[in-house]
């Protein structure tokens, strides 16, 4: 085949076809019209820009459909065109570049496109972007250079010639993608480059005539594209560092990203912030001009003003002026529903604009149907549900511009990655010296194994973490149950593993670089050492401690004494006393002590102590015999040094020191033969009376079937008393709020407040909710389970700030809370049968 051009008119004359050619092909010719060659291209044709990216786009077809009312946001516009318009040798610490920024709906784009169109009218040169979210092309950086630069060829004829030379020494400039060109070296060599050399073929900046040349690009948050966005930024800022003379001006808008904020609140930038130039008046002005256009047309409005008089009155104007405050988006919806413009809210929708005018001003702005078009625009947001859950919840109306705020700006919280949990079963107790991790009876925690291991693995693998489990030795299937109940229940394949380790290879896993966070319950001693190890690991691994407790609980005089009793013997001797919240020191008025006391004392004594699995026992064994041993000497102790003991041991046989038990009980398939002698793990209950707190049985955790009660004169008293102890972790009001609402409510909320402890009980104890915080403070811990706090402990922050300037919303926020620790409060009102 010849591919040589040949011409196919021979001798005809006056006849001109351009890029004509013809291939023989088997001794004939085929004519065909070849690819126009980039010089023979017009620059519009070479660039390909985007047709509706720039302030002359057809708004109704491309958004936004964005413009001033007449007579409003004067005062911004001519702000801006003065700076755009002033001579920049004249002035040369003006900065060339204007960042307005404001929140949804402050007309942030309707400015811009005032702005580009009152340089347009004067004659000075000006291109533009406007950037829009979801719409192809223009929500991309990558065609932002060709769009602007066909614009400056059209205003500025003269940089044409160097436009066409860059993209001829590098033709992939064009491309509608990335391309591997950069956005900086695209809006280099199309834009700065060029203009920079035009005006030196002017003389310079001071013969170049006709003001400063003015880019604009609106909405640059909109741009999907953050890290060339960062780039671009940036580089304009040297390239004006590096030309401080040249004739050329960026105006730019969008609401507060961090990404951009970060790089343009910088000197060599002018900041304006919308939301401080958003007047009543402008609002005012605009609502103005649109029920002036629409009574022209509507000839309800029309009858009704020439049978009432003008509509809306002055008053009603300024209470929606009011009500809006200061969003432009807002106004607009609220004359659409005014004025039934928008889809009907149903059969009670009032008929007329008449009626639904005093309807709208009556409406919360955080909950009802006008906001559906501005929230409507957000449903994709992740934290979409909890924006609407905050509105719902707020006490006041939130305008707009706080919805705007709302929706603009979030903390996604992420998983930490792999979560060690260190399971439980027993309390290691009064440990003169903190043991070495390498002792291994001290990573048996406290008790309930699987009540405590599921606080702890649950909310780490809802957050999306990966979980370690170790369970104690004493209750290693356990966890191998739990781990297999998660497998029926679909859980993935190995998030959930179960490591059996020695406390050597635990003490290895803290601090191995993929554990991100450990969660331990047990006693304080070993809680200190988890604590150290994970602070020496890689990246200081957080952790989340439940440790010991000494629980206190205060009886006033009006309480009902039969309840109380019953509850707090319960409280104190529920598991043998084995929980870390048990009730294990009593404060009781002097008013009823004596009372209290015997009331205590009769249930106290109708306990059964023997075999657990009889459902006629009320009290089994506790864990081991060190652990009996220890209870044995704090009670003892207390009585050596003056306290009372006012139960019989020889009420319950079981305790009886050199017994022999002959009976036998079967736990998980194997069967254990209680010897008694000083051994036994079977403890009686104590009640002791004249304590005080130089007795380590009012002072240290005993973890066992023991309760000391002592007499208070006071409520500061016993305030005193619960909070002289180093454990926190709950504490237990007993009052009749039924009888004596108001003065017990007032005792009950001192106590509250004054109480050094992670949750306060009113009328009852030991007992858990899931939608509360467990928490301890002083030696009984650190962090927080249960509640969304303790679904929070398993993930961190990640914070997303898209525009406003940063604000405590609903009165707490992320570094709030961590200055602070939550503290529940748990009350039963109802105390009477």
């Amino acid at each position: 085949m010849d591919h040589r051009p040949i011409n196919v008119l021979g001798g005809s004359k006056n006849a001109h076809v351009e890029h004509l050619y013809a291939s023989q092909v088997h001794g004939g010719y085929h004519v065909h019209a070849a690819q126009a060659r980039p010089e023979d291209k017009s620059v519009h044709e070479l660039l390909q820009p985007i047709e509706d990216a720039s302030h002359t786009r057809d708004r109704k077809r491309s958004p936004p459909d964005s413009a001033c009312a007449r007579g409003t946001r004067v005062d911004v516009v001519e702000n801006v065109t003065t700076w755009a318009a002033s001579d920049i040798s004249e002035d040369p610490e003006e900065p060339h570049i204007l960042w307005m920024h404001g929140y949804v709906g402050s007309g942030k784009s309707a400015i811009t496109q005032e702005v580009c169109e009152q340089s347009d009218r004067q004659g000075r040169p000006v291109i533009s972007f406007f950037f829009f979210r979801n719409t192809g092309d223009r929500s991309k950086i990558w065609r932002l250079a060709t769009t602007l630069a066909s614009q400056m060829a059209t205003v500025i004829p003269e940089t044409e010639p160097f436009i066409r030379a860059a993209v001829k020494a590098s033709p992939a400039l064009t491309r509608p993608d990335e391309g591997g060109v950069s956005v900086v070296a695209r809006m280099q060599r199309l834009i700065y480059r060029p203009f920079k050399a035009r005006v030196k073929a002017c003389g310079g900046a001071r013969g170049w005539e006709g003001g400063p040349f003015l880019i604009v690009l609106d909405g640059l948050d909109e741009c999907d594209d953050k890290e060339q966005v960062q780039e671009l930024i940036d580089d304009t800022l040297l390239f004006f560092e590096e030309n401080p003379s040249i004739p050329l001006r960026v105006f730019i808008t969008s609401r507060v990203e961090e990404h951009i904020q970060s790089h343009l609140d910088v000197p060599g930038v002018r900041l304006d912030n919308l939301v401080d130039q958003c007047s009543d008046a402008d609002i005012a002005t605009f609502l103005e001009v649109l029920f002036s256009i629409e009574k022209r047309r509507n000839s309800v409005v029309r009858a009704y003003i020439r049978q009432h008089g003008e509509w809306p009155t002055a008053e009603d104007k300024w209470m929606l002026v009011h009500h809006i405050d200061g969003s432009f988006i807002f106004a607009s919806l609220l004359f659409k529903y005014i004025m039934g413009l928008t889809a009907s809210d149903g059969s009670d929708s009032p008929a007329t604009p008449m009626d639904r005018l005093p309807h709208t001003l009556n409406m919360n702005p955080g909950l009802d149907g006008l906001y559906t078009q501005t929230l409507a625009r957000s449903e994709h947001l992740p934290h979409f549900l909890n924006i609407i859950s905050t509105i719902a919840l707020l006490e006041e109306p939130l305008p707009t511009s706080g919805i705007a705020e709302l929706l603009g700006r979030y903390i996604k919280r992420v998983p930490l990655g792999v979560v060690f949990v260190i399971a439980p079963w027993k309390y290691v107790l009064s440990l003169s010296n903190p043991p070495p991790l390498s002792t291994a009876d001290h990573f048996d925690p406290s008790s309930f194994p699987y009540l405590t291991t599921v606080n702890s693995v649950l909310p780490a693998l809802i957050a999306g973490n990966a979980v370690l489990l170790k369970p104690s030795p004493q209750t290693p299937i356990t966890a191998e149950r739990f781990a297999i109940a998660f497998t029926r229940a679909g859980l993935p394949e190995n998030l959930l593993q179960v490591v059996h380790l020695s406390p050597e290879l635990a003490s290895d896993v803290i601090k191995h670089p993929l554990v991100n966070f450990v969660s331990f319950t047990g006693s304080v001693a070993v809680g200190r050492v988890i604590s150290e190890t994970a602070a020496k690991a890689s990246g200081f691994t957080g952790s989340a401690l439940e440790l010991g407790g000494k629980d206190p609980a205060y009886v006033a005089p009006d309480a009902d004494l039969d309840y109380t009793a019953a509850e707090l013997v319960d409280g104190a001797f529920f598991n043998s006393g084995q929980s870390c919240c048990a009730i294990e020191r009593i404060y009781v008025h002097e008013a009823v002590y004596d009372q209290f006391v015997a009331k205590f004392v009769d249930i106290t004594k109708n306990y059964r102590l023997g075999d657990p699995t009889s459902t006629e026992t009320n009290l089994g064994p506790v864990v081991s015999l060190a652990s009996a041993e220890k209870i044995r000497k704090q009670v003892a102790d207390a009585i050596k040094q003056g306290a009372k003991g006012l139960i019989p041991e020889d009420l319950f046989t079981a305790a009886k020191a050199y017994a022999l038990f002959p009976f036998e009980f079967c736990l998980s398939k194997l069967t254990f033969l209680v010897l008694g002698d000083s051994g036994t793990a079977f403890v009686a209950p104590q009640v002791l009376v004249d304590v005080n707190h130089t007795m380590d049985v009012m002072t240290e955790e005993t973890f066992g079937p023991v309760v000391g009660i002592q007499r208070v004169a006071s409520a500061s008293e016993a305030i005193s008393l619960m909070n002289d102890s180093k454990y926190g972790l709950t504490a237990s009001i007993w009052t009749n709020i039924e009888a004596n609402a108001a003065s017990s409510e007032e005792l009950f909320l001192k106590f509250v407040n004054e109480l050094e402890t992670g949750t306060v009980f009113l009328n009852r104890c030991d007992y858990l909710d899931p939608a509360l915080s467990w928490v301890g403070v002083k030696d009984s811990g650190r962090g927080v389970s249960l509640s969304k706090f303790g679904a929070s402990a398993s993930s961190r922050m990640t914070p997303s700030l898209l525009f406003g300037w940063l604000m405590v919303m609903l009165g707490c926020d992320a570094g709030y809370d961590q200055l602070t620790r939550p503290k529940s409060v748990h009350m039963k009102i109802k105390t009477s049968p």
